[in-house]
């Protein structure tokens, strides 16, 4: 089968223009994940400075959450990672 020349210039541009909006939905993705992560860390850092000292069992369950928020944001991150990898 034989494709005529301005047939796969058309291919081509459209499968740049495809890897050209991944890219820009990938750092959208990260930017806005970014955004609610800080988010996140300033409404902590509030709560913390605005309360009595806790007892031993809400340090713990607050440090879960902390710890739960930066798994998630290490697997989110790493995910990224590999769609800009296999974007290239």
């Amino acid at each position: 089968m034989q494709i005529s020349d301005d047939k796969k210039i058309d291919i081509l541009l459209t499968l740049w223009r495809e890897k050209h909006e991944a890219a820009h939905k990938m750092r959208e993705r990260s930017q806005s994940f970014t955004l609610w992560l800080l988010g996140a860390g300033l409404t902590l850092g509030w709560i913390l400075l605005n309360i009595d000292p806790w007892p031993l069992g809400k340090n713990i369950a607050f440090s879960g959450i902390v710890f739960v928020l930066w798994l998630t944001a290490l697997r989110f991150l790493k995910c990224i990672k590999s769609g800009f990898d296999n974007n290239k």
